[in-house]
């Protein structure tokens, strides 16, 4: 049997994106339909086993699992990805903004679909369409996320619906759609951690979002108090380029 930390990706052609969908890298009992293409295994994750062993160890104590799939998808099936505690965390917050997204746009606004008009599916297609190019259709799913935001913030509900109807499509094709009911309570792929944390991403999402719009307006003392709740309740935060990130206390350390 090869060893679980050096397994090989098994590689062919790669599909019409409408033809597929990708199988989840986590334990079996939370597979779901494989990706058409056949065998599709992680690879490299250390030079022993031991990271192998920590990867499957942080499903249940750092990340949740669809946070794990996250950091799985997003290197090209090409690469090789050497696993570290950092990278898991990078990827969880990544994660975490489109999560945080979609819940805002369907508790501000209301349902969301997961249908998004041809044109905007396009780029996300053609990145999956070249050689299962997953790290390129992330960053149409970002770009998604942040034209969204944005969209709510400036009471914009047509273009930010029509956003997170894009960037549900878009996840859905990968198995990360965070409304999907497999992520959700009650299903065999949610655990009560998964079902806190979806939670608490909804909430600190809100606050995040009336944080942005302090900001916007100048008015740094709202803003700064919001941090500091948000400090005070064990949630970090940090300003990028492409919009804040929180994480738990206990994610970063």
């Amino acid at each position: 049997m090869a060893d679980p930390a050096a397994v090989h990706l098994c590689a062919g052609p790669a599909p019409p994106v409408a033809k597929m969908r990708l199988m989840p890298l986590i334990p079996a009992k939370e597979v779901r339909p494989p990706l058409s293409r056949g065998p599709f295994l992680v690879v490299g994750l250390a030079r022993s086993g031991q990271a192998a062993a920590h990867l499957l160890a942080a499903r249940g104590e750092r990340v949740r699992a669809v946070e794990l799939r996250y950091y799985l998808v997003a290197p090209h099936y090409r690469s090789t990805l050497e696993y570290s505690e950092h990278a898991l965390a990078e990827a969880a917050a990544a994660y975490r903004r489109i999560e945080t997204f979609v819940h805002r746009v369907q508790e501000r606004i209301g349902a969301v679909g997961a249908q998004a008009a041809p044109e905007v599916m396009a780029p996300f297609a053609a990145a999956m369409d070249d050689d299962l190019g997953t790290p390129a259709a992330l960053a149409v799913v970002h770009d998604q996320v942040r034209a969204g935001n944005t969209a709510l913030d400036e009471g914009d509900r047509e273009a930010a619906v029509a956003a997170a109807a894009a960037v549900r499509e878009m996840t859905g094709v990968l198995g990360l759609d965070p409304l999907d009911p497999h992520w959700t309570s009650g299903s065999e792929g949610a655990t009560g951690g998964d079902h806190a944390r979806a939670a608490l991403g909804a909430l600190v999402g809100d606050l995040l979002g009336q944080r942005t719009s302090a900001r916007r307006d100048k008015d740094f003392a709202r803003a700064d108090a919001i941090r500091g709740q948000l400090t005070a309740a064990g949630v970090g935060i940090e300003d990028t380029p492409d919009g804040p990130i929180w994480t738990l206390k206990d994610d970063e350390s």
